[in-house]
């Protein structure tokens, strides 16, 4: 006698697929608000710690987002001192705060709803660094 029917295999993921949850774009207001518990408050290019305002909200809703997706994925909480090292935090109340956003993030992602879904590149917003004029690499607009 044949075996029962099973269904079949999932088909294999395509090579540019990813798992997510949340958008990005949902953790730009938490980030600007921990970016100015952190000193990072201001007009968008005034600088704190040699990183402009901007770069920090930027970073902080990156890092917000990837805290919030590893909890998400049910993988391990991604490590709080890289973006404490990152930002040249000192201060045990920002180092604190910081902990305790992410920490949140990470919490609030279990559960979440994740998609699988085609890959894309986005930009953070970072400054784009230029050489120099005279040093190389510097164009004649540098």
């Amino acid at each position: 006698m044949p075996k029962p029917a099973a269904p079949p295999p999932p088909p294999p993921e395509a090579p540019n697929t990813v798992k997510s949850a949340g958008a990005r774009e949902d953790f730009d207001a938490p980030a600007k608000e921990l970016a100015e518990k952190l000193g990072w408050l201001g007009q968008p290019h005034w600088v704190t710690n040699n990183i402009s305002v901007a770069d920090a909200q930027s970073f902080l809703g990156k890092t917000l987002h990837e805290h919030f997706q590893a909890g998400a994925l049910g993988r391990d909480q991604p490590d709080v001192q890289a973006a404490v090292d990152h930002l040249g935090l000192e201060e045990q109340s920002e180092i604190k705060a910081l902990t305790d956003a992410l920490t949140v993030a990470y919490d609030d992602g279990d559960g979440a709803e994740v998609t699988t879904h085609a890959g894309k590149v986005s930009s953070i917003g970072a400054t784009e660094i230029k050489p120099a004029a005279g040093f190389p690499g510097a164009t004649e607009e540098d």
